[in-house]
C-alpha cells in the first residue's frame, strides 16, 4: 500500500517551500515553525553571521539538542532495565 503524499508550503527565514511527502501537513508546518524559531534566535545571538552561516549555527544547535535527548533517552532505558 502506497503511503498518501502531501504537499505543504512553509516559511522559514522568511523564504517560502514547498514540500512534497508522507508527513502530515501540521506536522511539517510544527517542524518549520521550531525551526524558523531556532533560526530567529541565532540570528539574534549573532547578527553579524551570514543567512546561511545562521542557518548551518541552528541546524547544528538543533542537532547537538537531539543528540543530547538521545543519549539522555538511551541513559534512561539502561536505568529501566536495571530496574526490572
Amino acid at each position: 500500500m502506497e503511503k498518501r503524499k502531501y504537499r505543504v508550503t512553509i516559511t522559514v527565514g522568511g523564504e517560502s517551500f514547498t514540500i512534497l511527502g508522507d508527513t502530515e501537513p501540521e506536522r511539517v508546518q510544527k517542524l518549520a515553525a521550531l525551526y524558523d524559531e531556532r533560526l530567529r534566535q541565532t540570528e539574534r545571538a549573532y547578527p553579524s553571521l551570514s543567512p546561511a552561516r545562521t542557518s548551518i549555527l541552528a541546524g547544528l544547535n538543533l542537532t547537538e539538542e537531539y543528540l543530547r535527548l538521545q543519549e539522555d533517552y538511551q541513559q534512561l532505558l539502561a536505568m529501566v532495565k536495571q530496574v526490572r
